[in-house]
């Protein structure tokens, strides 16, 4: 863990010293012990105080008397003195244990995280890192029209099984407030009716108590300050001067992570870009060098040769394509299709949009409707900086005002200049149809 879920107060550290020490002092005492002769041992027995001749009364009832009342005098001033020392420091140990309830909350946060302690196990979808991955999920099929395709024998509509992909979370509190993550753990992503995420909470019909719910909001805002020093130094710090609440820290903290995050975001960004241009650069010789090692399977006769050659030339071919869109897409688009697609493009998830922006989780963000509800570029520029407002219903799929978490923030992971690119691009989209697939 971090310095930050390491905090330990003065009465904690004394603890642990007086510890140590009586351990150390127990080790010494077994080894001296164990190292002691046969003839020491049995010297010792009877030697030993009950098998002397007891003192006479006037030992009993003088000195040695004296010496024990003195020393019962001495305890007794110790305890008297003890009781107020120790409720000076109760204070100090009331934080303490504010601060480990905290501590510990994440740490059961990251419990259930993981595959261990029978947790949600959200690691499989999203990766043990939290930086996103592949679930596999079942959708209807759909006709050009966006009509469900039936099928002829039964009329009921055809399903399939697709690759979903699941969105990076290790830093999610920094797009999404600790509610809107609480209510997409509760109920699940839009419901859960059209979405691999599923509802954790009792409220939403899931396994998790609000306890539960509780540790793996504090996990992932943790998470999302982990690795940034000057976030967590902002987290102390306000920690210590509000009263000890860490609510309102993580906020503080959040916040103070932006500038790294954006930094982040920037960087890969011009990452995606130059990666797409030299995939898009070697596209050739990567088709030529894929076409041979089918052809190489295909003189084999060896059918799973032939099928492995075969995909990879496809994986070669759907890399290319998602490549050259890059290449050739605008900054803004770019922008978009990392951040926004997800909602906004019916099917972007599984690898089959529909039209661009006609949205689904979120509403369409083309043509009239848009310039409607945002006459002002400037207003659009801020409601994607700050998201939309607690218990405001959004979107038409499934997601309101208590499943689905509602419309992220990118103030925190986008530029201003980041923004405006992506607002240009979606006002230049034209046409006002929506899809209703998923």
């Amino acid at each position: 863990m971090s310095v930050l879920i390491a905090v330990e107060t003065p009465q904690r550290a004394i603890a642990l010293v007086v510890l140590v020490v009586v351990l150390v002092s127990w080790g010494i005492y077994v080894v001296l012990e164990n190292r002691r002769s046969t003839k020491d041992i049995v010297g010792s027995f009877l030697e030993a105080p009950n098998r002397k001749a007891a003192p006479d009364d006037e030992v009993f009832e003088g000195p040695r008397l004296d010496r024990f009342l003195g020393w019962a005098l001495v305890s007794m001033a110790v305890v008297a003195l003890s009781l107020p020392l120790y409720w000076l420091g109760e204070p100090g140990r009331h934080t303490g244990s504010i601060r480990g309830f905290d501590r510990r909350s994440v740490k059961r946060g990251g419990q259930l995280f993981g595959p261990e302690h029978n947790g949600f196990n959200c690691a499989r979808c999203h990766g043990a890192d939290g930086g996103g991955g592949v679930a596999t999920w079942t959708v209807n099929d759909y006709n050009a029209d966006g009509t469900p395709k039936l099928d002829p024998a039964t009329a009921k509509p055809v399903i399939r099984q697709v690759s979903w992909t699941a969105p990076r979370i290790n830093n999610v509190a920094l797009r999404y407030r600790a509610d809107q993550i609480r209510n997409v753990l509760i109920y699940g992503r839009g419901g859960a009716k059209n979405n691999p995420m599923p509802a954790w909470g009792v409220k939403g019909g899931g396994p998790g108590t609000d306890q539960q719910i509780d540790d793996l909001v504090n996990y992932l805002k943790h998470w999302a300050i982990e690795k940034d020093p000057v976030a967590q130094a902002a987290y102390l710090t306000a920690w210590k001067t509000n009263g000890h609440d860490a609510v309102k820290a993580y906020e503080v903290a959040i916040a103070a992570a932006s500038k790294v995050a954006q930094a982040e975001y920037d960087k890969n960004f011009e990452a995606t870009k130059s990666d797409a241009r030299k995939v898009v650069a070697g596209a050739k010789k990567s088709i030529e060098d894929a076409q041979k090692a089918l052809a190489d399977a295909k003189a084999t006769g060896d059918q799973i040769k032939i099928e492995d050659a075969q995909k990879s030339l496809d994986d070669t071919m759907t890399g290319i394509a998602s490549a050259t869109k890059i290449a050739n897409a605008s900054d803004g688009e770019i922008v978009f299709n990392l951040n926004c697609a997800r909602c906004h493009t019916s099917g972007y998830s599984y690898g089959e949009p529909k039209e661009q922006a006609g949205g689904y989780y979120g509403p369409a963000l083309r043509g009239a409707g848009l310039a409607r509800q945002f006459p002002d570029a400037a207003d659009q520029e801020a409601f994607v900086a700050q998201g939309v407002a607690d218990e405001q219903a959004y979107g038409k799929g499934g997601v309101n005002h208590w499943s689905g978490g509602g419309m992220p923030y990118f103030g925190n992971l986008l530029t201003p200049e980041k923004i405006k690119t992506v607002v240009a691009y979606e006002r230049s989209l034209t046409g006002a149809k929506e899809t209703s697939t998923k």
